[in-house]
């Protein structure tokens, strides 16, 4: 499974927010799982869920189309840390 996370424009954005739209992605590329987040705070949460709802494990997470890529370790490991 793919996460790609990108930037809403700013028409989409209310006060406080989502501020980016996230996607997961299973590996055939048929299934499928959207959700605006809040920040990348949010984004262990959303692919945690995701990965439970496509029953796969994320292999990487794309940012603003291929702008940097991370695996799903170093997501958790920043989450701990409690930075992006």
């Amino acid at each position: 499974m793919i996460v790609s996370i990108n930037k809403l424009p700013k028409g989409f954005i209310g006060p406080g927010g989502p501020y980016y739209m996230a996607k997961a992605v299973d590996v055939t590329g048929k299934l499928e799982i959207t959700q605006m987040v809040q920040s990348f705070e949010n984004l262990p949460k959303f692919i945690k869920g995701a990965e439970k709802a496509l029953k796969e494990q994320c292999s990487e997470v794309v940012f603003h189309n291929g702008s940097w890529t991370k695996t799903r370790d170093e997501i958790f490991s920043q989450e701990k840390a409690g930075h992006e």
